[in-house]
């Protein structure tokens, strides 16, 4: 989408369409050490959850190699059901956290408790979801497995052998693609539970933050800290739609968030953020 992500409107007269150096409504070093507590305890399931997918893999390849059967090679097929139940956990237990952080975030800005509640993340949303992604994960294991049938599969070679080529070869794969898979689907999961419960409290100013990021992009450094719209507003789900910024060249591996700024919960007046400006927004 470069050249073609949407950037954020134009706020109206009284809202700051940047946040000023100095505010920081949200304490986004929690939100990112509940992301990587998560995130490494999945990495380190992972491989345990991948046993299973790779030993079916490999006893489908060696029998398609024993029948000289290359084309068969395509109707390998291995089930994730038990890597998206533990995926699916994971992200409901991320985004119900998120949730929880963004009602202290509104506290400390002077709301009640009472005037909003964590909502945890679209349930059948996040089972598809994780099925998906965990479908993404057993395709690539598959996918990699058979690219190495074909490069060893030699006349002559026993299904045996190509089998241990092809064994050694998934487990010298590194953990790269699965934490992006994973580092995406919890990103989706927090940035649910937080946009849900946003939405469920008083009006609130939304601005974008894109202090996660390891390596922030040219795209996100132009949304950082600016106006993408109210809570009632449409505008907000364009920009970040699922998790990251639509626009960040680094895709999946975007960490951007969303923030609230709330004055006075649903008193529109009194949160505007620059008085000598402030007019009616209704």
């Amino acid at each position: 989408m470069v050249g073609t992500a949407p950037l954020p409107p134009a706020p109206p007269d009284g809202i700051r369409p940047e946040l000023p150096d100095d505010a920081e409504p949200a304490d986004l070093d929690a939100v990112q050490t509940s992301y990587e507590a998560k995130l490494a305890d999945l990495l380190t399931r992972w491989p345990s959850l991948a046993g299973a997918q790779v030993t079916a893999i490999l006893d489908q390849i060696e029998g398609h190699v024993g029948a000289g059967d290359v084309a068969g090679l395509l109707s390998v097929a291995v089930s994730s059901t038990e890597a998206a139940a533990v995926l699916e956990q994971a992200m409901l237990d991320l985004g119900n956290e998120a949730g929880a952080q963004v009602v202290a975030e509104a506290v400390k800005q002077g709301l009640s408790e009472n005037d909003l509640h964590a909502t945890p993340p679209e349930r059948l949303r996040t089972a598809q979801s994780a099925q998906v992604y965990a479908g993404q994960l057993a395709a690539f294991l598959i996918g990699s497995a058979i690219g190495e049938t074909m490069r060893v599969w030699l006349r002559g070679r026993t299904p045996r052998d190509v089998r241990g080529d092809v064994a050694a070869h998934l487990d010298g794969l590194t953990m790269a693609y699965p934490e992006l898979v994973l580092g995406g689907a919890l990103t989706q999961a927090q940035h649910d539970g937080r946009w849900r419960t946003m939405l469920g409290g008083p009006e609130a100013a939304l601005y974008a933050d894109e202090v996660l990021d390891k390596n922030t992009c040219g795209p996100c450094r132009d949304v950082n800290r600016k106006w993408i719209g109210n809570a009632s507003d449409t505008s907000p789900s364009l920009v970040y739609p699922v998790a990251g910024y639509v626009g960040c060249l680094g895709r999946w591996r975007c960490r951007g968030q969303v923030v609230a700024v709330w004055r006075g919960g649903d008193n529109w007046h009194e949160w505007v953020e620059l008085p000598s400006q402030r007019t009616s927004l209704n």
